[in-house]
């Protein structure tokens, strides 16, 4: 970690940038969502420059312990981040968190991303009897996701339709879970 600041802190004093646009996303920067360190180092590698954080993720959700305490953990971490280093912009790429950041008092622009996937053209494999949703990342099997997918299921069977729900990036605990409390006679996973 010291020896990547380092040649960050090298080309940004290169560079001589009057921005840092730092994109943040608490996995991508530490395993388990925690980059207290990363903390520590960017307030030298942003010194002297004008800062733009885009949350892309802000905090974990979840209902189970070890859920909460990370989530409690990232949000005391994104206070500090915000804190110490007094961003001049600050983005949220989704509504949900820019909600969960206004409530902190500070001033949050949503700023909606593109897609870099392409759309897929049809191929002659393509079938018009399946209905398909995707979710990228982690997939909480919460009662209301869970319920959502099963109405879903039902609206799609009575126009003759099957539904298959993609699960990308998600862990096999995860999908396993899901399946389990999704009707499986009407959502292949």
């Amino acid at each position: 970690e010291k020896s990547r600041f380092a040649s960050a802190e090298k080309w940004i004093r290169n560079a001589a940038p009057d921005w840092i646009s730092l994109q943040f996303v608490p996995h991508s920067f530490q395993c388990k969502g925690l980059p207290f360190s990363f903390l520590k180092f960017l307030e030298k590698l942003v010194e002297g420059k004008k800062l733009h954080i885009m949350f892309h993720e802000t905090w974990v959700s979840g209902y189970k312990l070890n859920s909460l305490i990370i989530s409690q953990l990232q949000k005391y971490l994104v206070k500090q981040m915000v804190f110490s280093l007094k961003p001049n912009l600050i983005h949220a790429s989704l509504p949900l968190n820019t909600t969960r950041l206004k409530k902190n008092g500070w001033e949050i622009k949503c700023l909606p991303i593109f897609s870099n996937i392409e759309i897929a053209k049809k191929t002659k494999n393509y079938n018009k009897e399946i209905f398909r949703i995707g979710f990228f990342s982690q997939i909480d099997d919460s009662k209301s996701i869970v319920n959502f997918l099963n109405k879903i299921a039902d609206q799609a069977r009575l126009i003759g339709l099957q539904v298959e729900l993609l699960l990308i990036g998600c862990s096999e605990s995860r999908k396993r879970k899901l399946a389990e409390k999704i009707s499986y006679s009407q959502i292949r996973i």
